[in-house]
């Protein structure tokens, strides 16, 4: 084994050379420089003799076998190549031996933890001065990260290349003269052209004639700045027919660029078609809102009429009611002479008919004005048991007359709510008669008023027919009767109901109704217990607390 590294018989012969190749005085010689280069390679070296022992070897051979230096040197280096690469290994090295000229070849370094390590060894002769080979220098390079990556390398191209085969889009691998080299099978469908005479075509030629300036604007756009993309470009089919389609365009490396067509003849028909119902669907719009502001006008018509007649209507014939009933007093009071029993009767059944009538003309026009907007609310503070009362006392005849009895309850802690008197007294009034009205003889009838929380609550109570759930959905339409054959013994125009609903609603409440039939019927009006925020006084009865 030398002494020395490198050996003398490979070092030049030329005493001179030294000098000439260093003339830095730093440098004492040359195998001092190569001793360097020798230590700090990140490659393992080693030499070996003709007959493949190990004489020398740097450090980064002995971290890669995993051994230490003396069991490396005077060992054979077959020894550290698996078994499957030892026949290659010697032919290798015969064969710079016996040429002169180095080899390069592939194989499994075994370490002696199992391991076994992939990598690349350059071979080289070694002389000595008289020309004559005299051992190998071999370099072992670690290929376990160029194998990796070169396996990544090409499972990234299996990958692209079945995402470009199974693309459902039409794809153009194309040069930087336009030139097709490559096309899916997308491609050919797109067409119709086999792959074969789409490789070599320009691009180009495959636009109609009309697409052609701005297909060459934008091969140049896709060259200068890596991409491009228009929303709607036509491709030519074999057939004569042509393709709409979206097209995105991308740099895949130095001079090569993928052309992506996607085929959206489908969804511009349907967009069309949707243009063309939404044109459709705005004339239609357009039609009916003019259809609606001739309703509306023809509408405001006929309200300004209606209005114009229930002001005739409430002159016209509440004023001749008047005088016929005020006539009709007089003549049952006797201020014009007396009446015999014959007359009487008549003159009484004139007065009631006309009081019955002025009634329907009344609620006539509440139900218009609240309708119209037009009824205001007077709010005040109203007595609650005096307001049951009073109530109570308008519709007593009539229940004394059918032997019903009456009856009222109302919370102590309860004394004031803030209403219109006259319309609360109106809506207890309404549910009275009509609780009396549909009660038998013997029945009770009564009213019952609390509070609970921010709401006031009055509740008209009878024993009387009831009303069944479907009917309840229908007794506030107005002009509405339940179909008895009690309720047809009595006289009545349906607007009571409609008429407490609407003055309950328009006290920002509610009308709820509990009934069923033969077991008597429920009203309750709720109300809220104060004004509305727009009114700040409200005068308070005397008394009230």
């Amino acid at each position: 084994m030398p002494s020395e590294w490198p050996p003398r018989s490979s070092l030049p012969s030329d005493p001179g050379a030294d000098a000439a190749l260093h003339p830095d005085p730093d440098f004492n010689s040359l195998p001092e420089l190569l001793r360097a280069v020798f230590d700090c390679a990140s490659y393992g070296i080693y030499y070996a003799t003709r007959q493949g022992i190990i004489q020398l070897c740097n450090d980064a051979f002995v971290r890669l076998t995993g051994l230490r230096r003396e069991e490396l040197v005077g060992k054979p280096y077959h020894r550290l190549t698996t078994p499957e690469f030892v026949d290659e290994e010697q032919q290798a090295v015969a064969h710079v031996l016996s040429s002169g000229l180095p080899s390069e070849f592939d194989k499994d370094l075994a370490r002696e933890d199992g391991f076994r390590i992939p990598v690349r060894v350059s071979v080289a002769p070694l002389r000595n001065r008289s020309g004559t080979i005299v051992g190998t220098i071999s370099i072992v390079r670690d290929t376990v990260a160029e194998q990796e990556s070169a396996r990544a390398l090409k499972e990234s191209e299996e990958r692209y290349r079945a995402a470009f085969r199974n693309n459902p889009d039409a794809i153009f691998v194309v040069e930087r003269d336009g030139l097709i080299v490559d096309a899916n099978p997308a491609a050919t469908t797109l067409t119709g052209l086999p792959r074969e005479q789409l490789l070599k075509q320009p691009l180009i030629d495959l636009v109609p004639e009309t697409e052609v300036a701005s297909q060459r604007d934008s091969g140049v756009d896709l060259q200068r700045t890596g991409e491009t993309y228009r929303p709607q470009a036509r491709f030519s089919k074999v057939d004569g027919g042509e393709v709409t389609t979206e097209v995105h365009g991308t740099a895949l490396g130095q001079d090569l660029w993928q052309v992506l067509a996607r085929d959206i003849t489908a969804r511009v028909e349907a967009e069309s078609k949707l243009l063309a119902l939404k044109e459709l669907l705005e004339e239609r719009v357009a039609a009916r809102t003019r259809e609606l502001e001739e309703a509306n006008a023809a509408l405001a018509h006929a309200s300004k009429m209606k209005d114009q007649f229930l002001a005739n209507m409430s002159h016209e014939l509440r004023t001749p009611l008047n005088s016929i009933l005020g006539l009709s007093d007089a003549l049952l009071e006797g201020v014009y002479g007396a009446l015999d029993e014959s007359q009487q009767p008549i003159v009484a059944t004139m007065r009631d008919s006309g009081k019955h009538l002025l009634e329907l003309i009344n609620d006539i026009l509440d139900l218009s004005k609240i309708d119209a907007g037009r009824l205001e609310l007077d709010y005040r503070s109203i007595s609650v048991s005096e307001v049951c009362q009073a109530s109570l006392r308008m519709i007593r005849p009539l229940a004394v007359a059918k032997r019903i009895g009456t009856w009222m309850r109302t919370d102590p802690k309860f004394q004031v709510v803030v209403a219109d008197e006259r319309r609360l007294k109106q809506m207890l009034v309404n549910l009275l008669s009509n609780a009396v009205k549909f009660t038998p003889s013997g029945g009770t009838a009564g009213v019952e008023a609390w509070a609970q929380g921010d709401e006031a609550y009055f509740s008209i109570t009878d024993t009387g027919i009831g009303i069944s759930a479907v009917d309840v959905c229908r007794i506030f339409e107005p002009f509405t009767q339940i179909d008895s054959s009690l309720a047809r013994q009595h006289e009545g125009t349906g607007l009571g109901l409609a008429l407490v609903r609407r003055l309950a609603e328009l006290h920002n409440g509610r009308v709820d109704v509990d009934s069923e039939p033969g077991r008597g019927s429920r009203f309750t009006i709720v109300l809220p217990r104060c004004a509305p925020p727009e009114r700040d006084s409200i005068p308070t009865p005397e008394g009230a607390p």
